[in-house]
């Protein structure tokens, strides 16, 4: 179980998830590629101009950044003519870091931009960090592409006290209702998860010693259930992923290493490793 961040993350909905990245060193996000002129950083990083040599660990961000503390977003912007996903409104879901509770909310977006509480789900409460709790420690927050699902991940063990991963429902409303809480066992925090397709999630395997792995799951909303597919090697320390505009490319940052490292995914979830290369 690593310690509660300053982070949050930003995600956008209009047909399809926006997989655009951001580049931050370490901890901390910033600008400086004129692509990325859309995304914004409220976090008080550093803005690096285009070119600047200085060399930082690599960090995946979805688009965009980092706000508040303990918490994880991601953005639900619906256009009116799709109706695959489930939410008929703009909607902002947080995952909530606490040691000893772990909830994800959501909130409505209202025409003025202010957010309106749709409801929150608790996912796990403890007394004690040294008792387990799955669903405690929600860190990171993600949309599924058809905007359908919600997956969280918790970074809420030490071995052998289990992580986990939590799958929600979206509900026409926005409301979100609790599917699935998967326990990890001695697998490596979650600290980073993502969809790679409607029925497909990857998921970080973060150790502080021993090396980092991706690991990508089969979601079965009928059951509902979450079936282990693949996992590879994603460097000495890897706590953030992104996917690819075209949903072919799954990548791994390697912080103490500064590399990236690549891979395809199949339409099983399976992953091929493409290479890697240094920040």
């Amino acid at each position: 179980m690593l310690p509660t961040t300053v982070s949050c993350r930003v995600r956008t909905f209009l047909g399809r998830v926006n997989p655009d990245a951001v580049a931050c060193p370490t901890e901390r996000a910033y600008a400086g590629n004129p692509a990325l002129t859309s995304d914004f950083f409220a976090n008080g990083g550093p803005s690096l101009a285009a070119g600047d040599a200085r060399r930082h660990a690599p960090c995946m961000k979805k688009h965009p950044t980092r706000l508040g503390f303990g918490v994880h977003l991601s953005v639900l912007f619906l256009a009116a003519s799709v109706v695959s996903a489930q939410s008929s409104t703009p909607m902002v879901f947080v995952s909530n870091n606490g040691n000893l509770e772990g909830s994800v909310t959501a909130f409505r977006i209202e025409p003025d931009g202010s957010l309106d509480l749709v409801n929150r789900v608790i996912t796990g409460t403890r007394t004690s960090t040294s008792l387990p709790c799955a669903g405690c420690n929600a860190y990171s927050v993600a949309v599924s592409p058809d905007g359908r699902f919600i997956a969280a991940s918790h970074a809420a063990g030490d071995a052998p006290l289990p992580d986990g991963i939590s799958i929600f429902e979206v509900a026409v409303d926005g409301s979100i209702a609790l599917s699935l809480l998967y326990p990890l066992y001695n697998l490596g925090s979650p600290l980073d998860i993502l969809w790679v397709s409607e029925t497909h999630i990857a998921v970080t395997r973060t150790n502080l010693s021993g090396g980092s792995q991706v690991a990508t799951y089969r979601f079965n909303p009928a059951t509902p259930s979450l079936t282990f597919v693949d996992v590879e090697a994603a460097g000495s320390f890897s706590t953030a992923l992104d996917f690819d505009a075209g949903g072919r490319f799954l990548y791994a940052q390697d912080s103490t290493g500064y590399r990236v490292f690549g891979y395809a995914v199949a339409t099983s979830g399976q992953l091929t490793p493409t290479g890697n290369a240094s920040s």
